[in-house]
Order: C-alpha cells, then structure tokens, then sequence
C-alpha cells in the first residue's frame, strides 16, 4: 500500500472515530472507484465506527457494511427504515425484514 493509500485510511479512521460520516462522504464521493472503497473499507472497520458511519458506507455501496446495517436494523426493530430499504429493491432488507417481524409477531403476524 502506497504512502498516500495509508495516510488517506489513517485521516478516514480517525474521522469515523469521531462519528464524522459527512466528512467521510466528501472524500469518498471525490475518490476514483478504487479510493472509494478503500475510504468506505476504513471507516467500516474504525474501532466503534457508530451506527451513521456504518449507513454512509451502506449507502455509498460497501456491501459488509449494508449486511450489518440491516442486520441491526432488524435486530433493534427499526422497522421503518428496514422497511423503507425493503421496498427500495434491497431483497436483503426484505428477506431481514419478514425475518424480525415473524420474530416479533409470531408466523400468523399475532
């Protein structure tokens, strides 16, 4: 990894720390596809990103990060937003979404 790559994951760690998805979004959303993903991997796997870093990522395209969001979406019934994801094309989104709401409600949606 070039001198650049590691300074660039070293200010996108430090930033994600913070809880400063903003900032992440404007360095992603300038990088080349390459860049992109090595911003959005970095502050994915930022100790204790939080849970809007993990959603910038998540809508930027980092597929890991998508898989967790939704995961604790269901896990914590924020079934609203698992909701809106379902309905826009997100089968993982739907498939999470059935799943927690036949946890919550029971097969027969009691």
């Amino acid at each position: 990894m070039s001198t650049t790559s590691e300074s660039l994951r070293e200010l996108v760690r430090r930033l994600a720390e913070q809880n400063r998805p903003s900032e992440v979004r404007e360095l992603a959303m300038a990088a080349d596809p390459e860049k992109r993903m090595l911003i959005l991997r970095a502050a994915r796997e930022a100790c204790s990103p939080g849970m809007d870093m993990t959603r910038m990522c998540a809508d930027l395209g980092d597929e890991p990060a998508r898989h967790g969001l939704i995961r604790w979406l269901a896990r914590t019934g924020q079934f609203d937003e698992l909701r809106e994801r379902a309905q826009s094309g997100d089968v993982y989104a739907r498939d999470w979404l059935a799943v927690a709401l036949r946890r919550r409600f029971g097969p027969h949606g009691r």
